[in-house]
């Protein structure tokens, strides 16, 4: 079976992307489908990261590639929910499939969720401030972004997408309450770019 890290690097080297993409999920369903009868075992015995780990990847598989399946990555995901409910990863893609599917009610609900139970995860507040974003409401996006940054200053997307906001702030694309222009944003706006760039940041270095 072609593992997951397999097909990555497969992948890097092949004009066939989507070939090896279809590849990869059908060994990764083999590999579920011929352990689920064990997963109860698996996570009884707390012997479940291999069988976790490639049905995550599974699910994440699902949702990239000219054979996209929300439907079958958000089974995937659900599953290893009802396993374990404070499993962050599972609801993590669970808010992202909602998110590629437009539905951001339930995305930002399954966002949240994940506080419940991980107060300082900063992928769900970047997901938040995303979710708020999209939906013009720039002060909460802010707000997220900022609590994004207070838990790891170094999050490159973090530091762009709030950058971005700046940015348009000063342009009177801001959204939200501020039609108008706010004057003094492109400066901070600058700064954070700067910052992501001397991360290795390869969009904020073309800035």
């Amino acid at each position: 079976y072609i593992q997951y890290e397999q097909f990555r690097s497969l992948m890097n080297g092949s004009n066939d992307y989507n070939n090896l993409v279809d590849s990869a999920k059908v060994n990764l369903e083999e590999y579920v489908k011929r352990n689920r009868r064990q997963e109860t075992l698996y996570y009884a015995s707390g012997d479940s990261l291999t069988y976790r780990s490639q049905t995550l990847r599974l699910a994440w598989a699902y949702t990239f590639g000219d054979s996209i399946n929300y439907a079958r990555s958000l089974e995937l995901a659900q599953e290893l929910y009802m396993q374990d409910g404070q499993d962050a990863d599972a609801m993590n893609l669970i808010s992202y499939v909602y998110t590629q599917q437009r539905k951001y009610d339930l995305a930002e609900k399954w966002a949240k969720k994940i506080l419940d139970t991980h107060k300082d995860d900063g992928l769900a507040y970047l997901r938040l401030a995303y979710l708020a974003s999209k939906q013009n409401r720039t002060s909460e996006a802010i707000r997220y972004y900022e609590k994004c940054l207070e838990i790891d200053s170094e999050d490159k997307e973090g530091l762009n997408n709030l950058a971005g906001i700046y940015w348009d702030l000063e342009t009177g694309r801001g959204g939200g309450r501020w039609g108008y222009p706010v004057y003094g944003m492109r400066r901070y706006a600058v700064s954070l770019w700067r910052k992501a760039a001397r991360l290795g940041d390869p969009y904020a270095q073309r800035i």
